[in-house]
């Protein structure tokens, strides 16, 4: 990357490519976790919480 001129030296391709890797591990658990979910429950949860809201707003 160097050589190619992408980076200006190689710390800054070491500190780019460090950053990519981490993006890549947190996008990877993010879908982790989300596969964990419950779709119905949280829909329920969702409803749930919007009537709530919808108790809180001004008659208007």
């Amino acid at each position: 990357m160097v050589k190619s001129k992408v980076c200006p030296n190689r710390s800054k391709a070491i500190q780019e490519a460090a950053a990519d890797k981490l993006h890549r591990i947190e996008r990877t658990r993010l879908a982790q976790e989300c596969f964990e979910l419950d779709p119905a429950y949280e829909q329920n949860m969702a409803e749930k919480g919007l009537s709530m809201e919808m108790d809180e707003f001004p008659e208007y």
